[in-house]
C-alpha cells in the first residue's frame, strides 16, 4: 500500500503528522488507557478494531456482513489494489478475517496494528510505549529494539525504528498494561518486531 500510494493507509477522522495510531484493541481494553475520545494519556491514539484498516488493505467496501467498510466506493484505495490476502473465516472466533472484517490471530483474537502517523519514520504502540512494559528496569533503551531517548520528560513514550508494529496476544488471548513484556499475561504475546 505504501509502495503504491507513497503513504499508509489514512482512514476517517484520524490526523496524519500528529499521533500514531494503535489498531486492535477492543472497547474494554482502550477504557484502562485513560483515553478521552481518541487519544490516550500516553498520546497514542487508539482504534476499536483493525476491521477497517484491512478493508483497505483488502480493498473491499462491505463487510462479509454487509456493513459498509471505511474504503466506501475504494475512497481510500483508488487503484482498487488489494495488497492483503488473508484467509476468510465465517466466524467471528476463528483466525482469519471474519464477517465483520476483523483480522484475528491464530487463536481467534484481534491483531493489534500501529502505524507511524506521526511521519517521523518510528512507531509508537499504545501498549509497548509504556516504559512499564519495554522498560521495566528504567533507561532510554527498552526491549526488542525500543527506545526513548526522552524518558525523563516523557516516561511513556518508547518507539520503535520502523513505520509499523504488528503483534498478537498469543495463546492466553491477554495483555496487560503495567506489566513486563516477558511476564504474566505479556510473556505469551507473539510479537511481530521480535521475529
Amino acid at each position: 500500500y505504501e509502495t503504491t500510494y507513497s503513504r499508509l493507509p489514512l482512514l476517517p477522522n484520524i490526523t496524519s503528522g500528529a499521533n500514531d495510531v494503535t489498531f486492535g484493541l477492543s472497547q474494554a481494553e482502550i477504557a484502562p488507557l485513560n483515553t478521552t475520545g481518541a487519544t490516550n494519556a500516553y498520546s497514542s491514539p487508539v482504534a476499536n478494531g483493525n476491521s477497517n484498516l484491512v478493508a483497505v488493505l483488502m480493498d473491499e467496501v462491505k463487510f462479509k456482513n454487509g456493513n459498509d467498510t471505511a474504503n466506501i466506493n475504494h475512497v481510500l484505495n483508488p487503484q482498487r489494489t488489494a495488497v492483503l490476502s488473508p484467509k476468510i473465516t465465517s466466524d467471528t472466533s476463528g483466525p482469519g478475517v471474519g464477517p465483520d472484517g476483523e483480522y484475528r490471530d491464530p487463536w481467534g483474537k484481534s491483531y493489534i496494528i500501529s502505524l507511524d502517523y506521526s511521519l517521523n519514520d518510528r512507531c509508537r504502540d499504545v501498549v509497548y510505549s509504556r516504559q512499564a512494559v519495554t522498560a521495566p528496569g528504567g533507561g532510554t533503551s527498552g526491549a526488542n529494539g525500543f527506545n526513548n531517548p526522552d524518558v525523563a520528560t516523557t516516561a511513556n513514550a518508547f518507539e520503535f525504528n520502523g513505520k509499523f508494529l504488528i503483534w498478537s496476544k498469543g495463546p492466553d488471548g491477554k495483555h496487560a498494561n503495567g506489566s513486563p513484556y516477558d511476564k504474566g499475561d505479556n510473556r505469551d504475546n507473539v510479537l511481530g518486531w521480535t521475529q
